[in-house]
């Protein structure tokens, strides 16, 4: 994955934009979440099991895990397949994600990031983290391609 790192120009800069977020990572990722299953809310009976109202617990905990799923990804990206196995299995096996949702989710990220970060969401920024979007979404259902 060499050509991935130089798609987001500069890894490390990539990574000290997160970094940024880190503080907020739980509100963000929540906010993602809300946007999503209102956006998106044939996704909402993946999420049965949360309280799915506007800033709950459950939201904030699961943005979180989203937030540093994503972060993860980041840092280890010459390796992202590697790193998002147990996710990918999750999302392409158990939970069955369309393409169409896992679009949803990577442009409520996008606008999620850019409302909440608005000096640093340049276009350059929002460039890098589209590309890292959809290498992310690739991976997250390449297993779905293997399947009979």
């Amino acid at each position: 994955m060499g050509a991935t790192s130089a798609c987001l120009s500069d890894k490390e800069e990539q990574a000290s934009r997160l970094t940024k977020l880190t503080s907020v990572a739980s509100e963000v990722g929540a906010e993602v979440m809300f946007r999503f299953l209102t956006v998106c809310p044939d996704a909402k009976s993946l999420f049965i099991h949360l309280d799915q109202s506007q800033g709950s617990p459950d939201l904030l905990a699961h943005g979180l895990k989203l937030m540093t799923a994503i972060g993860d990804g980041i840092k280890g990206l010459d390796n992202l397949s590697t790193l998002m196995t147990e996710l990918t299995d999750l999302h392409t096996n158990k939970l069955k994600i369309t393409s169409e949702q896992m679009e949803d989710l990577s442009c409520t990220i996008l606008v999620t990031l850019a409302r909440n970060c608005p000096a640093e969401f340049t276009p350059e920024c929002h460039k890098a983290w589209k590309t890292y979007l959809c290498m992310l979404h690739d991976v997250l259902l390449s297993k779905r391609a293997e399947t009979p």
